[in-house]
Protein backbone atom coordinates (compact mmCIF):
# COMPACT_ATOMS: atom_id res chain seq x y z
CA UNK A 1 0.00 0.00 0.00
CA UNK A 2 0.99 3.47 -0.89
CA UNK A 3 2.46 5.60 1.91
CA UNK A 4 0.83 9.14 2.31
CA UNK A 5 2.34 11.90 2.04
CA UNK A 6 2.84 15.43 2.04
CA UNK A 7 1.28 16.95 -1.62
CA UNK A 8 3.61 20.15 -3.28
CA UNK A 9 1.04 22.23 -5.08
CA UNK A 10 0.46 21.71 -8.91
CA UNK A 11 3.11 23.60 -10.86
CA UNK A 12 0.97 26.12 -11.98
CA UNK A 13 3.32 29.38 -12.39
CA UNK A 14 5.41 31.83 -10.12
CA UNK A 15 3.42 34.80 -8.53
CA UNK A 16 5.29 37.53 -11.10
CA UNK A 17 4.07 34.74 -13.94
CA UNK A 18 0.58 34.69 -13.12
CA UNK A 19 0.64 38.66 -12.21
CA UNK A 20 1.89 39.47 -15.64
CA UNK A 21 -0.84 37.32 -17.22
CA UNK A 22 -3.91 39.29 -15.10
CA UNK A 23 -2.12 42.12 -16.03
CA UNK A 24 -2.64 41.46 -19.47
CA UNK A 25 -6.01 39.70 -19.53
CA UNK A 26 -6.91 43.59 -17.91
CA UNK A 27 -5.65 45.15 -21.09
CA UNK A 28 -7.33 43.30 -23.41
CA UNK A 29 -10.86 43.16 -21.57
CA UNK A 30 -10.54 47.02 -22.22
CA UNK A 31 -9.58 46.87 -25.68
CA UNK A 32 -12.19 44.52 -26.38
CA UNK A 33 -14.65 46.71 -24.60
CA UNK A 34 -13.77 49.62 -26.29
CA UNK A 35 -14.24 47.45 -29.69
CA UNK A 36 -10.32 46.97 -30.63
CA UNK A 37 -10.32 43.29 -30.96
CA UNK A 38 -13.09 41.64 -32.52
CA UNK A 39 -15.47 39.37 -30.38
CA UNK A 40 -14.04 36.31 -32.17
CA UNK A 41 -10.71 36.84 -31.86
CA UNK A 42 -11.20 38.12 -28.19
CA UNK A 43 -13.34 35.00 -27.28
CA UNK A 44 -10.19 32.40 -28.34
CA UNK A 45 -8.20 34.66 -25.88
CA UNK A 46 -10.75 34.31 -22.98
CA UNK A 47 -11.37 31.00 -23.09
CA UNK A 48 -7.99 30.36 -22.58
CA UNK A 49 -8.27 31.85 -19.82
CA UNK A 50 -10.96 30.18 -18.32
CA UNK A 51 -13.83 31.99 -18.86
CA UNK A 52 -17.10 30.73 -20.97
CA UNK A 53 -19.84 33.47 -22.12
CA UNK A 54 -22.47 32.67 -20.06
CA UNK A 55 -26.30 31.87 -21.94
CA UNK A 56 -28.78 34.15 -21.69
CA UNK A 57 -26.79 36.56 -19.74
CA UNK A 58 -24.87 39.33 -21.69
CA UNK A 59 -21.53 40.21 -20.48
CA UNK A 60 -21.35 37.55 -17.98
CA UNK A 61 -19.26 34.43 -17.72
CA UNK A 62 -18.83 30.86 -16.64
CA UNK A 63 -15.31 30.87 -15.04
CA UNK A 64 -13.70 27.38 -14.83
CA UNK A 65 -10.71 27.00 -12.16
CA UNK A 66 -8.41 24.16 -12.72
CA UNK A 67 -7.11 21.75 -9.86
CA UNK A 68 -4.82 19.42 -11.26
CA UNK A 69 -5.27 15.71 -10.63
CA UNK A 70 -8.24 16.59 -8.37
CA UNK A 71 -5.85 18.15 -5.63
CA UNK A 72 -6.41 20.98 -3.31
CA UNK A 73 -5.78 22.18 0.00
CA UNK A 74 -7.94 24.31 3.00
CA UNK A 75 -6.02 27.71 2.06
CA UNK A 76 -7.27 27.02 -1.59
CA UNK A 77 -10.76 25.86 -0.77
CA UNK A 78 -11.09 29.21 1.45
CA UNK A 79 -9.65 31.34 -1.59
CA UNK A 80 -12.68 29.41 -4.01
CA UNK A 81 -15.09 30.23 -1.61
CA UNK A 82 -14.22 33.63 -0.72
CA UNK A 83 -14.05 34.86 -4.51
CA UNK A 84 -17.13 32.80 -5.00
CA UNK A 85 -19.15 34.65 -2.61
CA UNK A 86 -17.83 38.71 -4.12
CA UNK A 87 -18.20 37.53 -7.65
CA UNK A 88 -20.28 34.85 -8.65
CA UNK A 89 -24.08 34.12 -8.58
CA UNK A 90 -24.87 30.86 -6.99
CA UNK A 91 -22.47 27.83 -5.33
CA UNK A 92 -19.51 27.07 -7.21
CA UNK A 93 -20.11 23.66 -9.17
CA UNK A 94 -17.81 20.79 -8.95
CA UNK A 95 -16.97 19.25 -12.57
CA UNK A 96 -15.87 15.85 -14.04
CA UNK A 97 -12.46 16.44 -15.02
CA UNK A 98 -11.69 17.79 -11.24
CA UNK A 99 -12.34 21.64 -11.67
CA UNK A 100 -14.33 23.94 -9.86
CA UNK A 101 -16.71 26.82 -12.02
CA UNK A 102 -18.14 30.13 -11.27
CA UNK A 103 -21.29 31.62 -12.46
CA UNK A 104 -22.62 34.94 -13.73
CA UNK A 105 -19.36 36.45 -13.31
CA UNK A 106 -19.53 40.14 -14.51
CA UNK A 107 -16.56 40.51 -17.40
CA UNK A 108 -15.12 43.56 -16.00
CA UNK A 109 -14.93 41.70 -12.31
CA UNK A 110 -13.42 38.73 -13.50
CA UNK A 111 -9.67 39.89 -13.27
CA UNK A 112 -10.30 40.48 -9.63
CA UNK A 113 -11.04 36.92 -9.47
CA UNK A 114 -8.26 35.76 -11.12
CA UNK A 115 -5.92 38.04 -8.58
CA UNK A 116 -8.14 36.26 -5.67
CA UNK A 117 -7.49 32.70 -6.52
CA UNK A 118 -3.72 33.54 -7.77
CA UNK A 119 -3.67 34.79 -4.09
CA UNK A 120 -4.57 31.39 -2.81
CA UNK A 121 -2.40 29.29 -5.44
CA UNK A 122 -5.33 28.67 -7.78
CA UNK A 123 -4.86 29.45 -11.71
CA UNK A 124 -7.95 29.15 -14.37
CA UNK A 125 -5.46 29.23 -17.11
CA UNK A 126 -6.42 26.75 -20.11
CA UNK A 127 -9.20 25.06 -18.12
CA UNK A 128 -11.58 25.77 -21.46
CA UNK A 129 -10.86 26.40 -25.38
CA UNK A 130 -8.39 24.20 -27.42
CA UNK A 131 -5.56 23.28 -25.11
CA UNK A 132 -4.52 20.70 -22.82
CA UNK A 133 -7.20 20.77 -20.45
CA UNK A 134 -7.04 20.04 -16.62
CA UNK A 135 -4.98 16.68 -15.73
CA UNK A 136 -7.33 14.37 -13.80
CA UNK A 137 -6.36 11.24 -11.93
CA UNK A 138 -7.57 8.30 -9.04
CA UNK A 139 -8.91 10.15 -6.73
CA UNK A 140 -7.71 7.58 -4.15
CA UNK A 141 -4.05 8.08 -5.79
CA UNK A 142 -1.14 7.59 -2.83
CA UNK A 143 -3.31 5.83 -0.62
CA UNK A 144 -4.95 2.95 -2.75
CA UNK A 145 -3.97 -0.12 -1.90
CA UNK A 146 -4.26 -1.76 -5.19
CA UNK A 147 -2.01 0.95 -6.85
CA UNK A 148 1.39 -0.29 -8.45
CA UNK A 149 3.03 3.35 -7.37
CA UNK A 150 1.74 6.61 -6.96
CA UNK A 151 1.26 8.52 -10.33
CA UNK A 152 0.71 11.93 -8.76
CA UNK A 153 4.87 13.23 -9.33
CA UNK A 154 4.42 12.31 -13.09
CA UNK A 155 1.09 14.02 -13.54
CA UNK A 156 2.38 17.27 -11.63
CA UNK A 157 5.11 17.06 -14.08
CA UNK A 158 2.67 16.76 -17.20
CA UNK A 159 0.58 19.64 -16.10
CA UNK A 160 3.74 22.34 -15.45
CA UNK A 161 5.12 20.91 -18.98
CA UNK A 162 1.72 22.17 -21.44
CA UNK A 163 0.78 24.66 -18.55
CA UNK A 164 1.35 27.79 -21.07
CA UNK A 165 3.46 25.70 -24.20
CA UNK A 166 3.54 27.84 -26.94
CA UNK A 167 2.17 24.89 -29.18
CA UNK A 168 -1.39 23.94 -26.54
CA UNK A 169 -2.54 27.20 -27.13
CA UNK A 170 -4.18 27.13 -30.04
CA UNK A 171 -5.02 23.30 -30.91
CA UNK A 172 -7.24 22.05 -33.78
CA UNK A 173 -9.50 20.40 -30.52
CA UNK A 174 -9.12 20.42 -26.65
CA UNK A 175 -6.73 17.58 -25.47
CA UNK A 176 -7.40 15.63 -22.04
CA UNK A 177 -5.07 13.22 -20.24
CA UNK A 178 -5.75 10.89 -17.30
CA UNK A 179 -3.12 8.87 -14.68
CA UNK A 180 -4.71 5.78 -12.95
CA UNK A 181 -3.11 3.84 -10.66
CA UNK A 182 -4.32 0.51 -11.03
CA UNK A 183 -6.33 -1.69 -13.35
CA UNK A 184 -9.46 -0.43 -11.82
CA UNK A 185 -9.34 2.86 -14.05
CA UNK A 186 -10.56 5.11 -11.49
CA UNK A 187 -9.71 8.29 -13.89
CA UNK A 188 -11.27 6.39 -16.97
CA UNK A 189 -8.46 6.28 -19.08
CA UNK A 190 -10.07 4.63 -21.64
CA UNK A 191 -12.05 7.57 -22.95
CA UNK A 192 -8.69 10.34 -23.08
CA UNK A 193 -6.62 11.62 -25.46
CA UNK A 194 -4.36 10.45 -23.23
CA UNK A 195 -4.67 7.61 -20.30
CA UNK A 196 -1.63 6.45 -18.13
CA UNK A 197 -1.90 3.29 -16.47
CA UNK A 198 1.38 2.06 -13.93
CA UNK A 199 2.78 -1.18 -15.25
CA UNK A 200 5.70 -3.05 -14.01
CA UNK A 201 8.04 -4.64 -16.79
CA UNK A 202 11.06 -6.83 -15.83
CA UNK A 203 11.05 -5.32 -12.44
CA UNK A 204 10.82 -1.64 -14.11
CA UNK A 205 8.17 0.71 -13.29
CA UNK A 206 6.58 2.20 -16.52
CA UNK A 207 3.43 3.09 -17.54
CA UNK A 208 0.71 1.45 -20.46
CA UNK A 209 -0.36 4.35 -22.37
CA UNK A 210 -3.61 4.48 -23.97
CA UNK A 211 -4.07 6.93 -27.14
CA UNK A 212 -7.18 8.20 -28.71
CA UNK A 213 -10.01 7.27 -26.63
CA UNK A 214 -13.44 8.38 -27.17
CA UNK A 215 -16.77 6.51 -28.80
CA UNK A 216 -13.73 5.03 -31.56
CA UNK A 217 -12.34 3.59 -29.05
CA UNK A 218 -14.97 2.35 -27.21
CA UNK A 219 -16.67 0.51 -30.13
CA UNK A 220 -13.53 -1.88 -30.39
CA UNK A 221 -12.54 -2.15 -26.52
CA UNK A 222 -15.81 -2.21 -24.58
CA UNK A 223 -14.72 -4.20 -21.49
CA UNK A 224 -17.46 -6.64 -20.07
CA UNK A 225 -20.11 -5.50 -17.83
CA UNK A 226 -21.70 -7.27 -14.89
CA UNK A 227 -25.32 -6.16 -15.84
CA UNK A 228 -26.84 -6.56 -19.38
CA UNK A 229 -30.16 -5.73 -21.09
CA UNK A 230 -32.95 -5.78 -18.94
CA UNK A 231 -36.47 -4.34 -18.12
CA UNK A 232 -35.71 -0.37 -17.59
CA UNK A 233 -39.70 0.92 -18.35
CA UNK A 234 -39.11 0.63 -21.60
CA UNK A 235 -42.05 -0.33 -22.28
CA UNK A 236 -43.66 2.72 -20.89
CA UNK A 237 -40.85 4.98 -22.48
CA UNK A 238 -41.51 3.99 -25.60
CA UNK A 239 -45.34 4.32 -25.40
CA UNK A 240 -44.73 7.56 -24.01
CA UNK A 241 -42.42 8.08 -26.87
CA UNK A 242 -44.68 7.38 -29.68
CA UNK A 243 -47.84 9.35 -28.15
CA UNK A 244 -45.28 12.38 -28.63
CA UNK A 245 -44.46 11.29 -32.50
CA UNK A 246 -48.51 11.16 -32.95
CA UNK A 247 -49.28 14.55 -31.24
CA UNK A 248 -46.80 16.42 -33.06
CA UNK A 249 -47.15 14.37 -36.43
CA UNK A 250 -43.11 13.00 -37.03
CA UNK A 251 -44.24 9.11 -36.59
CA UNK A 252 -41.48 8.46 -39.24
CA UNK A 253 -38.50 10.14 -36.96
CA UNK A 254 -39.93 8.18 -34.01
CA UNK A 255 -38.80 4.97 -35.95
CA UNK A 256 -35.16 6.87 -37.05
CA UNK A 257 -34.78 7.64 -33.48
CA UNK A 258 -36.01 4.12 -31.96
CA UNK A 259 -33.97 2.64 -35.07
CA UNK A 260 -32.21 0.35 -32.25
CA UNK A 261 -35.94 -0.89 -30.87
CA UNK A 262 -37.23 -1.11 -34.20
CA UNK A 263 -34.00 -3.78 -35.20
CA UNK A 264 -34.95 -5.77 -32.43
CA UNK A 265 -38.43 -5.96 -32.77
CA UNK A 266 -38.11 -6.94 -36.20
CA UNK A 267 -35.39 -9.52 -35.63
CA UNK A 268 -37.58 -11.58 -33.26
CA UNK A 269 -40.32 -11.22 -35.84
CA UNK A 270 -38.10 -12.22 -38.97
CA UNK A 271 -36.82 -14.83 -36.69
CA UNK A 272 -40.29 -16.56 -35.48
CA UNK A 273 -41.16 -16.62 -39.21
CA UNK A 274 -38.32 -17.82 -40.53
CA UNK A 275 -38.32 -21.12 -38.27
CA UNK A 276 -42.71 -21.51 -38.80
CA UNK A 277 -42.34 -21.11 -42.49
CA UNK A 278 -38.09 -22.59 -43.19
CA UNK A 279 -38.11 -24.74 -39.84
CA UNK A 280 -34.72 -22.41 -39.95
CA UNK A 281 -33.19 -19.91 -37.91
CA UNK A 282 -32.14 -16.23 -39.46
CA UNK A 283 -30.24 -15.47 -35.98
CA UNK A 284 -28.11 -17.29 -33.57
CA UNK A 285 -31.03 -16.35 -30.76
CA UNK A 286 -33.59 -13.19 -31.23
CA UNK A 287 -33.59 -10.44 -30.28
CA UNK A 288 -30.96 -9.16 -32.17
CA UNK A 289 -28.90 -8.36 -29.07
CA UNK A 290 -28.40 -12.31 -28.07
CA UNK A 291 -26.90 -13.18 -31.23
CA UNK A 292 -24.34 -11.08 -30.52
CA UNK A 293 -23.97 -12.12 -27.46
CA UNK A 294 -23.86 -15.83 -28.93
CA UNK A 295 -20.78 -15.11 -31.86
CA UNK A 296 -18.71 -14.17 -28.22
CA UNK A 297 -19.23 -10.80 -28.32
CA UNK A 298 -18.51 -8.92 -24.96
CA UNK A 299 -22.09 -7.74 -23.04
CA UNK A 300 -20.04 -4.13 -22.83
CA UNK A 301 -19.26 -3.85 -26.44
CA UNK A 302 -22.62 -4.80 -27.36
CA UNK A 303 -24.40 -2.01 -25.17
CA UNK A 304 -22.15 0.45 -25.89
CA UNK A 305 -22.07 -0.11 -30.03
CA UNK A 306 -25.99 -0.15 -29.62
CA UNK A 307 -25.95 3.56 -27.73
CA UNK A 308 -23.31 4.95 -30.27
CA UNK A 309 -25.52 3.37 -33.44
CA UNK A 310 -28.84 4.62 -30.82
CA UNK A 311 -26.78 8.57 -30.59
CA UNK A 312 -26.04 8.50 -34.13
CA UNK A 313 -29.32 7.86 -35.47
CA UNK A 314 -31.08 10.12 -32.80
CA UNK A 315 -28.51 13.16 -34.94
CA UNK A 316 -29.88 11.78 -37.95
CA UNK A 317 -33.45 12.32 -37.00
CA UNK A 318 -32.59 16.07 -35.70
CA UNK A 319 -30.97 17.23 -38.43
CA UNK A 320 -34.01 16.20 -40.77
CA UNK A 321 -36.09 17.67 -37.97
CA UNK A 322 -34.63 20.78 -38.64
CA UNK A 323 -34.54 20.60 -42.56
CA UNK A 324 -38.18 19.94 -42.08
Amino acid sequence: MSKTVQRERALIGTPDQMAEEIAHFRGEVKRFQAGEIPPEKFQAFRLRQGLYGQRGAEGKHMMRLKFPYGRMDPEQMEAVADMCDQYAEGPAHVTTRQDFQYHFVPLEHAADTFEGLAAGGITTREACGNTVRNVTACHLAGVCSQEIFDTLPYAREVVGFFLRHPRAQNMPRKFKIAFSGCKTDCAHTLIHDLGFEPAVKDGRYGFRMVVGGGLGFLWFNASPAELFMGDVGALALGGALGTIAVLIRQEILLAVVGGVFVVETLSVIVQVASFKLTGKRVFLMAPIHHHFEKLGWAEQKIVVRFWIVSAILGLVALSSLKLR
